[in-house]
């Protein structure tokens, strides 16, 4: 009976040991904040950009630009759509054969348009 407690004892004890090796050992954290970001380093220098700022496009560029994505677009292949652009407007002129033809027309110029408002004067046919 003694021994049979002796090796129960002596089994937990193990056990107990085993389990505390296996927890990884504490570090405390750091005593300081970490610094932020560079310019909160050197608030008088900033730093250079990634990438140069876009170039605002003139309105021959923008108006070159839609009219080829509306050429190229498969789904508006058999319409027939104009674009002419002014520095405040985008105006979509021609005739599409559908609802869903028009949104995407739209959705072109929209996406090439920048601030300028787009004047819709597609007709839908049929």
């Amino acid at each position: 009976m003694t021994r049979l407690l002796c090796g129960t004892l002596l089994l937990f004890a193990s056990m107990t040991i085993a389990q505390q090796q296996e927890r990884p050992p504490y570090y405390p954290p750091p005593h300081s904040t970490p610094p932020g970001s560079p310019e909160a380093q050197n608030p008088g220098q900033r730093m250079p950009p990634d990438s140069p700022a876009p170039q605002t496009l003139t309105s021959a560029q923008v108006a070159q630009q839609i009219q080829e994505k509306l050429d190229t677009e498969p789904i508006l292949k058999a319409s027939k759509l104009t674009v002419a652009v002014d520095d405040a407007t985008v105006t979509l002129s021609g005739s599409v054969s559908n609802e869903q033809k028009h949104e995407i027309a739209l959705r072109i110029a929209g996406s090439y348009a920048g601030k300028r408002d787009i004047v819709d004067h597609i007709t839908i046919r049929g």
